[in-house]
């Protein structure tokens, strides 16, 4: 199959589109057009066109990867389920995540720590559900732990402060409700959440104290 043309991408350095007559079009980056050493009009053999295949499938994913992270941060595991769903390859999935970790720009630590302190300061959660949520995204739960104690050390967050910021904000949706009710509805609310059983009993008492 003869190459009709190589030609670079205005808005994506290191990026070339190589035409062929027929077939869809291929992307490669300098390194498989150095390494093939291609020129427009190249006759190309099966086994070349089999590897500039393999090239833009493996390019594909590792530009999709880098765009669901400029959007957001998230976890290696997560990653690899986004792109799956997206129907990459498991050979190109795993380059594209090797590469993005060898690059800095995937590391569960980092991520679980940020998540963490995102999470406890901003949405008040506890520590169970941090641990819940950064399983949910496959951080192993070493590292989820790991993170969560520096997250919250780094913060000098305590849980009962949590709590009772928490507890404040909801109890105030529950102001029109006889006393009885409000501190039920209060206490199933901070349960379902995850806190210390003692931590929110002590929160209860010491806000709902007539």
């Amino acid at each position: 199959m003869r190459l009709t043309a190589i030609v670079a991408n205005p808005r994506k350095p290191d990026r070339y589109r190589l035409d062929l007559p027929g077939a869809p079009s291929l992307v490669a980056d300098s390194a498989l057009v150095a390494g093939l050493d291609l020129h427009a009009g190249d006759n190309l053999e099966a086994t070349t066109l089999r590897r500039l295949r393999a090239g833009a499938a493996r390019l594909r994913a590792f530009d999709k990867a880098v765009e669901a992270l400029a959007r957001r941060a998230r976890a290696r595991r997560e990653l690899e389920r986004w792109l799956a769903q997206r129907g990459h390859g498991r050979s190109d999935i795993t380059a594209a995540v090797e590469r993005l970790t060898a690059l800095g720009l995937l590391d569960d630590a980092e991520f679980a720590r940020a998540f963490a302190r995102s999470r406890a300061v901003g949405r008040g959660y506890s520590r169970w559900r941090l641990r819940a949520e950064l399983a949910r995204r496959g951080v192993e739960r070493a590292i989820a732990d790991a993170a969560i104690d520096e997250a919250l050390a780094d913060e000098a967050v305590e849980e009962s402060a949590i709590v009772e910021t928490v507890a404040n904000k909801k109890l105030r949706t529950l102001a029109k409700l006889a006393d009885a009710t409000r501190r039920r509805r209060l206490y199933a609310f901070l349960a379902r959440r995850g806190y210390d059983a003692d931590v929110v009993r002590a929160t209860v008492d010491r806000l709902t104290r007539s």
